[in-house]
């Protein structure tokens, strides 16, 4: 459970915390720009 964190590897954006969004490729979390 839980989600991931920046910088946290995933393989789809719902895998990210708030905020954050899978890039695609590269496969970790980063910030999606909202607040």
């Amino acid at each position: 459970g839980g989600c991931r964190y920046f910088l946290g590897g995933c393989s789809e954006h719902s895998d990210c915390c708030e905020h954050l969004r899978c890039k695609m490729g590269l496969n970790y979390c980063a910030w999606d720009g909202t607040f």
